[in-house]
Order: structure tokens, then sequence, then C-alpha cells
């Protein structure tokens, strides 16, 4: 106990002895750590991993300054602490990335030696003229998620002038020593080189797989940085072991068992519960959450895994456009689908040839487009059944139990005449299929062929569930 803790218990005591009947209120406990992009923001909530969050009290820092809440904005990847009363304690939001563009592509921009990634739903400070705001040269704050390329994907992008003179990155450290270490921003990509700008020394308690923030004063052109700062990155800190954790990212590595995100390597098993999709989508570049409970090692223990690219079609696109081969648009199913050079495209694919054969589509709504717009995440050559096979799966918008109809996407799927299957792969009745189905749920319905869709009605052959498999 020190000396300023005297005088409160003292005055504890005395309220005590004195019959008082008032006791303070305990401090509100940690619950839960959950990391990821802020999707949507008001007055007094976070929306966050898909939970609204109370954040009217929260201390909030951006990029280690003292802010206020209104600085937070939608596409701000932040790390948030939540007390047991379901109110945010912290909110902080970093930058992946700072400095000057060097280059600037249709969907990418080169920041030092780093890719970053846009796709239609990347945030800009400029929503109309978005990537068109942003030239080389100019310096940017990214915020976002490693992806499996080497690169960022960006969630978020604004301009940021005090960035034309530094570069600032985060990422893992490995291979440290007394006078510097190498840094991973992202898997598949080149690291860098660290080495020490004089006077500079190295944080304690640095170590192999910490997550490090560093700046230097010119902008990169190779793989090496001369670091003029190096921290640790308590912004990353998700807890100790048994500590309830959500995490956002793209996955960079790993299978269903044993898979990384976001720089964190995430385990399931036999009750972890897998939410708009099955353990077989999970893949390398799929967006996707994890939540669990920390381990011992730091590994995340996940009791559920949700899918955050859990739209998929299959079908033969029409009304493609292009600016080049990876990056455009086209139609399916009456939905504008945006490629662009964050989407996978399976070899050989490319917007030249969507026209002539049948594909499937992984993706998620584009909030800066609309809600009938999707963002492709992977676009490979359609498979079960051919191009002959068609599909939807999405989250289910409306139902109407009477009529034996779905609605999803804004397409009409008509039950009427499908093998229904629940969650369990089972076929139901559809008294039973429908008492189980809920607003929310990601459901998939398959056509026997193109002719099974007509204006903006499936009329199915099966249908299943895809929640909780």
């Amino acid at each position: 106990m020190n000396r300023r803790s005297l005088p409160l218990l003292a005055a504890a005591l005395a309220a005590c002895s004195s019959g008082g009947s008032s006791t303070p209120n305990p401090p509100a406990t940690l619950a839960r750590t959950t990391q990821g992009m802020i999707a949507a923001r008001d007055a007094t909530t976070l929306t966050v991993n898909g939970s609204a969050i109370d954040d009217s009290a929260a201390r909030v820092t951006i990029d280690g300054v003292a802010r206020t809440k209104d600085d937070l904005q939608v596409g701000h990847v932040v790390n948030v602490r939540v007390d047991d009363k379901g109110k945010a304690t912290d909110v902080r939001a970093h930058a992946d990335l700072r400095g000057k563009v060097a280059d600037k592509a249709t969907s990418t921009l080169t920041v030092g030696t780093l890719v970053v990634r846009v796709d239609a739903a990347t945030r800009f400070d400029d929503s109309a003229s978005r990537l068109g705001s942003v030239s080389a040269g100019d310096g940017v704050r990214v915020s976002g998620f490693p992806d499996d390329r080497g690169g960022v994907r960006a969630t978020r992008i604004e301009k940021d002038a005090s960035a034309v003179g530094e570069f600032e990155a985060r990422g893992i450290a490995s291979a440290v020593t007394a006078t510097g270490f190498t840094l991973t921003v992202a898997p598949g990509g080149t690291p860098f080189t660290v080495t020490l700008q004089g006077g500079v020394t190295l944080p304690a308690g640095l170590v192999n797989g910490s997550f490090v923030e560093v700046k230097t004063a010119t902008q990169p052109t190779g793989a090496t940085l001369v670091a003029s700062s190096v921290k640790l990155d308590d912004d990353d800190k998700l807890g100790a072991a048994e500590q309830e954790v959500e995490v956002e990212g793209i996955v960079t590595s790993g299978t269903s068992a044993s898979f990384v995100i976001d720089g964190r390597s995430v385990t399931t098993g036999a009750s972890t519960k897998w939410v708009g999709g099955a353990p077989g989508d999970l893949a390398v570049g799929v967006k996707a959450e994890a939540e669990g409970k920390l381990t011992a090692s730091g590994a995340l223990a996940a009791a559920k895994v949700s899918f955050g690219d859990s739209i998929k079609l299959q079908g033969t696109p029409t009304g493609v456009v292009s600016s080049d081969a990876s990056n455009g648009s086209f139609a399916l199913f009456g939905l504008t689908v945006h490629v662009s050079s964050a989407t996978e495209l399976e070899s050989g694919l490319n917007l030249g040839t969507l026209g002539s054969l049948a594909v499937e589509v992984r993706g998620y709504p584009a909030p800066a487009s609309g809600s009938q717009d999707l963002v492709a995440t992977r676009i490979r050559a359609a498979s079960g059944g051919g191009g002959s096979r068609i599909f939807i799966q999405g989250p289910v918008a409306a139902i109407n139990a009477a009529a034996k109809t779905l609605t999803i996407l804004g397409i009409t799927v008509d039950v009427s005449g499908a093998t229904l299957k629940a969650r369990d792969e089972t076929t139901v009745v559809p008294g039973d299929f429908f008492a189980n189905v809920s607003a929310g749920m990601v459901v998939k319905a398959r056509g026997a062929s193109a002719a099974a869709f007509s204006g903006t009605t499936l009329k199915a052959d099966e249908v299943e569930v895809e929640d909780d498999k």
C-alpha cells in the first residue's frame, strides 16, 4: 500500500463506523477486448465486429495521442476494451501505415515500398472523389489489415501532410538483436531490416513476436529502415490468458484448424461454431472474425469464427465494365459486383473472360456504393455441377412462411419445390425449416440452371442454412 491510499482507507473506515450505508461502486472489470474496423458510429456508440458498444465515457487515443470520440471515423481500425457493463473504457485507433505516396494505380497506392490495396468498401475523407482525391507525393494515413500478399488492405485512407516527411509502419518483430531486428508488416511481403539511427535504443521487453511501431525520418526505397523511433505497440494488446477477445482481419496463412488473422494465431476445435460458411470455406485471403479466449501462449482459441465475406454467388456474369484486366465491375443476379486489385482472381481469370464462363464469387456488401453492390474478395471458376448450377448465399432479410419465400440480397427465393436442409445438413419439412430460420441468418439457395432465375426471383431446388456449422 502506498502513502496516498492511507487517507482514502481511513475515510472509508470512518464511514463504516458511523453507520453510513453508501459504499463506493467497485471499478468495472475488463470483460472483453474487441479489435476490428469501425463499421458505424453515432453520438454514443461504435459498431465493431457486429456489436454496438457504448463509448460515451471511453478514453480515446489515435496514434498514441489523446483525442475525443468525435475524432473516430468509420473505417478506423480500433482496439476497444469493454467492461462488464458492456461499455467501452478505452478506444485506441492506430494507423497501419503512414508515409508519402510513391506511386498510384487504378486500385492501389504504394507508400514507401508497401502496396496498399483499395476496394469499393474503403473509406476516404473525400467520399465523392475517393481514390481520385489522392495523388503521388501526398502524405497519407492508412487504416486497414495486413493482407495475404505482403501489403495492406485499406479500410480508410486519410490525407496527412505530416507523413510526407516521415514513414511509419507497424508489424511483428523477429531476429531481434541488440542493434536491430526484422519487421514483417504482412506475410508474403519483403520484410524490412531495421537498424537504429544514432542515439535510438530498442524498448525494454522487445522480443521475437512483439508487435512494434517503427518510424523513420525518410521514406524507404528498399528493404531497410533506419529507425528514428521504435515502440512496443500497446494498442495491439489483447490481454492475458483467459481474456475474452474478438479479432477481425484477413486470413494470411493456415487452415481451418489453425490460422493467422491480423497477426494473431487462431486455433479451432470440434466445439467451434462457424457462421456464414463452413470450415472448408476458410482460406488464405478470406476476411473473417474470430471470437474466444486467449491461451497461455497468446493464441486465440476460437469459440466462433464468422466470415466477413459470407456472400457467395455462382452464375455467369453480364454487363462487364473494366478499366483493365483486374479492375472494374459486372452484374450477376441483378447485383453489381466490384472487382479490384484486392480481389483474389483464380489463375487464368480476368475481367476480359468473365462474360463467357460461369464463376463463383465471394464477397461482402459495399457500404460506400449501396446495398445492392458487392465487393468481390475471391473469384474462381464455377464448381459443383459446372456452369449449369447457380446459387446465391447471403443473410436473410425477410421471411414469408405462408408464401414459402425468403428474401436474400434483394432476391426473392421461392423454396416451395426445394429440398430444405438445416444447419446439420439434415433434410427438414417446410414447417420446421421456417420455424428455425430468422432474419440475419446466412442461407444458401441453389437453382438447377440459369433458367431458375428470372427477374428478381430464384426458383430454388435446394436451400440450406449455413450458420453455425
